[in-house]
């Protein structure tokens, strides 16, 4: 994908321009961008762009629009913030804020005071109760939305010390009726951070993302 000047516009009006790519991932690329609100206002985003050759109408995309609409709903320090979902160049393109700094497993070193990472730990389990616990803005209920792929790749650590649980786009909220599992029948995670149950269950609820948050 050509991403230096690129240009798009979210649904809500809002347009942002693309400057660089941050890296890829099995979904496709996430790249630096700056929005522009109707008032002027400039803010530093990062968009998540699906590979161009997923369809779609694939659970891939399926998955990201839920991490967008469920992340709608939760307005936690220590969550990603979701702007919107965009077509940028023909693909569906998820819209946050931009955190500049490292994943939690390139910042895990001996030198790292274990105050610190029980910090980075608290402000995680404390995001993982909200993404629990949060009421929908339609229903009033709780949305239940489990993150099912905590690990320290996904916990960012930005320059200030912010922490920022990533990558709700495995995630979804245990009330919504989809199967819990890929298009090829794989379960949805990283196997070295799974609690035993998810191995033989379909149902997640959040002791394993606690399970996860402790390995």
């Amino acid at each position: 994908m050509s991403t230096t000047g690129a240009e798009g516009v979210t649904s809500s009006g809002r347009r942002f321009q693309v400057h660089s790519c941050l890296g890829r991932g099995g979904f496709g690329e996430v790249y630096r961008a700056t929005m522009s609100s109707s008032g002027g206002v400039r803010t530093e985003v990062a968009i998540k762009v699906l590979r161009g050759d997923i369809d779609p109408g694939s659970d891939s995309v399926k998955r990201l629009r839920d991490e967008g609409r469920l992340l709608g709903a939760l307005r936690h320090p220590s969550i990603l913030r979701v702007h919107d979902l965009v077509l940028l160049e023909n693909r569906v393109a998820l819209v946050t804020e931009y955190v500049e700094g490292d994943d939690l497993d390139k910042c895990m070193v001996p030198s790292m005071p274990i105050r610190a990472l029980l910090g980075v730990l608290g402000e995680v389990a404390s995001a993982l109760d909200a993404a629990w616990t949060t009421p929908s803005p339609t229903s009033g209920e709780a949305i239940h939305l489990v993150h099912r792929d905590v690990k320290p790749a996904n916990i960012r650590i930005g320059r200030h010390g912010e922490v920022k649980l990533l990558d709700f786009g495995i995630a979804r909220a245990t009330n919504v009726v989809r199967e819990a599992q890929t298009a090829n029948n794989a379960m949805m995670g990283s196997y070295l951070y799974m609690a035993p149950e998810r191995f033989h269950e379909d149902r997640v609820e959040p002791p394993s993302d606690i399970y996860a948050l402790g390995c």
